[in-house]
Formats: C-alpha cells, sequence, structure tokens
C-alpha cells in the first residue's frame, strides 16, 4: 500500500470531520439534528423540530452548495419525524425532486 492510499478507516475518519465541520458552520440550524452519510454518498439530516426543517429550507441554497463543498455528498435528504421532506440531487443549482 502506498502512503497516499486511504484506508476504509481513514475515509471514514474524514467523512465525520467533514460531518463536524458542516455542523459547526451551521451550528444554530443543524444544533437539534442527526446527520449521517450513507454508502451511496447521500447526506441525510434527520431534524427533531419543523423550526429546523423551515430554517433549512429557507436557506436552501447557501446550505446545499456549502454541503457539496464540504462533504460532496451525492444528495441531500432532509427528513422529519422519520419521514422524508426533501431529497435534492447534486447538480450546481439546488433543484429539488419530488
Amino acid at each position: 500500500m502506498l502512503l497516499t492510499e486511504m484506508t476504509f478507516d481513514d475515509q471514514m475518519i474524514l467523512t465525520q470531520y467533514r460531518i463536524e465541520r458542516l455542523h459547526r458552520f451551521f451550528a444554530d440550524g443543524l444544533l437539534r439534528c442527526v446527520l449521517c452519510v450513507d454508502h451511496y454518498n447521500i447526506l441525510t439530516i434527520h431534524c427533531l423540530e419543523l423550526e429546523t426543517v423551515d430554517s433549512l429550507l429557507i436557506n436552501l441554497e447557501d446550505f446545499c452548495n456549502n454541503v457539496w463543498l464540504i462533504l460532496g455528498a451525492e444528495a441531500i435528504s432532509i427528513c422529519f419525524l422519520q419521514e422524508e421532506i426533501l431529497r435534492i440531487e447534486n447538480h450546481r443549482f439546488c433543484t429539488a425532486i419530488y
């Protein structure tokens, strides 16, 4: 193995650091949210409060751009009470898929 190759554990640690960075960047908006990235590279945001979902939707374009810049996620899924509210694919501009 070359020194520049990343192991699976290295990738998981890097992903966790990126999620923490995103969480800090949007500290107020994601305070009571659980973020996870699955093996399809989809960021899922589980919101516990409806106000948090509203805040994310209001600032959606800025949030999407930062998610794709920091995480490089293929898509973003916003969930409230275990129901997907919105899924956005990775495009240059935010376009919702209903």
